[in-house]
Order: structure tokens, then C-alpha cells, then sequence
């Protein structure tokens, strides 16, 4: 048999889709966050003093007897002026008698501008719909340029052979809006939990001090797990894309047998590792899994790297 040189997964495939979800993640959760912090000066009006100045810069916090936070020379001098008493294994100072009144000024302030911060954030999570992923997303066809690239790449792995590789485009509308509709779903779908992490983490005070630099921090590193998440949906949905116009394309030239070839990684699955090498048709994917009984062909399972080289008799 003479087997077809493989297609593989590209970075350029899926990097327009990557950026269409990062799009979607930014619009319907991000930017009406960003627009509702800049409703909160930048800085807290100065209460006075070193301690007034940490306090309200988010450096240290107080509650109720003792400072926590991050000391520098100035500010544990101050402290110590004033009385408190370092503990070095809680790495707190523990001030007797209450707050001098600037100082109790600047905590008022500060409670004050995380509690405002936390209704605004409350108020903006609720109102974030996933709904608008409909009248947002282009991902359908985003995904149509793609199938054109795969089409370029499949020619070339065909061109020694005497097939003229036709596609039409019925059949490139119908991967495309099949798979777009699958990665909308999942975009919607992980929106939606998220909004819920989100308002959790800002209605049950999770951050230590109550401190508005730390809910911001948050948001932050929140919005970084989208991006992480982004990536990975534009990957592992573009892969499941390539598998099925593989599929397709193969079996429209009469072409049903295909050889399982493993990524050769450290991290193949032993499920998979089983397969590499054996034959299969397209109309009997083998198991991938044996403890579930899954069947799929190559890049078809989660995150699986695996490829079909085409075989023809």
C-alpha cells in the first residue's frame, strides 16, 4: 500500500480563532469590568502620614488589632513608634489601644473604596449576558479561511498522486458552521462559569484585607486563565476540525484506510501507543480508551496529538 503524506495540526490554523475567542472572553466579561473600575479614582485622597499612606495604597491593612501585609524599612519604624509589637511568626505587628484617629480615617476610607469597588464589580458581573457570544462571534467564518488553508495544505500532500482533490463549498459552509456552533457552545459554556467564579470571589470577600489592589489582582489573574483557556479551545476544536475534513476528504476520493501514527512524545497515552502503527477505516474508529470503550480516529480524542496517514491500495 502507499501510504499519503499526513497533515498536521498548524499554529496557523487555529491562531485567528484563538484570537476571535480572546475577543469574545474581553467583550463580554472584561471590558464592562474595566469600564467599571475606572469608575474609582486611581488613588485614595491621602489621609497623611506613613502608615495613612500604606494603608490606603493597599501596602498593609488592619483588622482590628493587628497590621498585616508588606513592611518596608520606613513603615516597621513607624509602627514600632507608635507601639505595635512585631510578631515574627504571624509576621504582624499587634497595636494595643485601637487606631490613632488619622489612621482610623484612612481605614474608613479604605473600606469604604473596596466596599464601593465591590458593588460596582457585583453590579457589572450580573449584568454580563453570554448571550451576546451570538451577535459577537465570527467563528463560523473564521473557520471558513481556515478549511481554505487546509485545502492549500491538502493539495500538496496529494499532488504526487493522479486525484484531482475537489472540495465544494457546501461542504466547507457545513464543517464550518457544525464546528463553529460546537466552539460558540463551548465558549458560552465556560463564560458561564466563569461569571459565576467571578461573582463568588467578589461577593464573599475572599481577599485577604478586603483590599481593592487585591481584587483588581484578581481580575488580573483571572483574565489570564481566559487567555490560557482561549488557547486551548482554538486548539483542541481546530484539531477536531482538521481530523474531520481529513475524514471527509479521504473517504470523498474513495480513499478508507488510514495508519495510526502516534506524535512520538513522551506523553502519548498507552491507549494510543497500542495503536501506533495499526490500520483502521474510516467508518470503524478503533478504541482509544479501553476503560470507557471510546472510539475516534486520530486528533479526534481530548487533546490528542496522534495523525492518520492515508493508505491507498
Amino acid at each position: 500500500m502507499r501510504q499519503i503524506p499526513p497533515m498536521y495540526l498548524k499554529d496557523s490554523y487555529f491562531l485567528d480563532i484563538e484570537k476571535e475567542i480572546n475577543k469574545l472572553f474581553y467583550e463580554i466579561m472584561y471590558r464592562p469590568i474595566i469600564e467599571a473600575l475606572n469608575l474609582e479614582p486611581k488613588e485614595l485622597t491621602n489621609a497623611g502620614g506613613i502608615i495613612a499612606d500604606a494603608l490606603t495604597s493597599g501596602k498593609i491593612w488592619y483588622d482590628g488589632d493587628k497590621f498585616h501585609g508588606t513592611y518596608n524599612a520606613r513603615i516597621s519604624k513607624e509602627l514600632k513608634r507608635m507601639g505595635a509589637v512585631y510578631n515574627r511568626p504571624s509576621k504582624t505587628w499587634t497595636l494595643v489601644g485601637g487606631l490613632p484617629p488619622n489612621l482610623a480615617a484612612a481605614q474608613v476610607q479604605v473600606k469604604a473604596s473596596y466596599e464601593g469597588m465591590q458593588r460596582r464589580m457585583l453590579q457589572t458581573i450580573n449584568t454580563m449576558d453570554v448571550k451576546r457570544i451570538d451577535g459577537l462571534s465570527t467563528i463560523p467564518d473564521t473557520y471558513v479561511g481556515v478549511i481554505d488553508d487546509m485545502g492549500t495544505d491538502f493539495a500538496h500532500t496529494m499532488k504526487s498522486i493522479a486525484i484531482a482533490p475537489n472540495v465544494t463549498q457546501d461542504m466547507v459552509a457545513r464543517l464550518a458552521s457544525e464546528w463553529g456552533m460546537n466552539l460558540d457552545k463551548y465558549i458560552k459554556d465556560w463564560t458561564s462559569e466563569n461569571i459565576i467564579k467571578l461573582r463568588e470571589a467578589v461577593q464573599t470577600n475572599v481577599f485577604e484585607g478586603r483590599r481593592s489592589g487585591d481584587m483588581i489582582k484578581f481580575i488580573q489573574d483571572n483574565y489570564g486563565v481566559s487567555t490560557r483557556k482561549a488557547r486551548f479551545l482554538a486548539r483542541q476544536e481546530t484539531s477536531l476540525l482538521l481530523a474531520k475534513y481529513r475524514e471527509t476528504r479521504y473517504d470523498g476520493l474513495g480513499i478508507t484506510k488510514y495508519r495510526w501514527s502516534t506524535a512520538d512524545a513522551e506523553r502519548v497515552r498507552p491507549d494510543h501507543e497500542i495503536l501506533d502503527g495499526t490500520v483502521h477505516t474510516w467508518d470503524t474508529p478503533p478504541i482509544v480508551n479501553r476503560k470507557t470503550g471510546m472510539r475516534a480516529h486520530p486528533s479526534e480524542d481530548f487533546g490528542c496529538r496522534c495523525v492518520a496517514i492515508a493508505l491507498i491500495e
